[in-house]
């Protein structure tokens, strides 16, 4: 599964699937189709915000993308043992990009 798999139904149902227990294979870097759906929700979206929106930042989107659907996955499979989830999360503490300034467009 990609992280796309996991998005696209959770905003098209507002429900979760899941193939198997295991990371999406698309964590460390966004597969092409990821990025896409990610940046198409954002341009959507944008309007909604009152005022300037924020940047958007491919990156930053992604991890947290990344994070909500392993936290859906301990979730819903209890079984994925509990050293793998603190080792998981022990990674995530280190911060993975510079944020864009405030002069960068998008």
């Amino acid at each position: 599964m990609i992280l796309a798999g996991f998005l696209k139904p959770l905003i098209e149902t507002g429900k979760p699937v899941f193939d198997s227990p295991d990371p999406p294979r698309d964590l460390g870097k966004p597969a092409s189709r990821t990025a896409d759906l990610l940046q198409e929700i954002e341009l959507r979206r944008r309007l909604d915000a009152p005022g300037t929106p924020p940047l958007f930042d491919l990156k930053s989107a992604h991890f947290a993308l990344g994070c909500l659907c392993r936290l859906a996955q301990y979730t819903v499979y209890r079984e994925i043992p509990e050293d793998q989830i603190k080792k998981e999360w022990t990674a995530l503490a280190t911060p993975l990009h510079q944020f864009p300034s405030s002069s960068e467009t998008i």
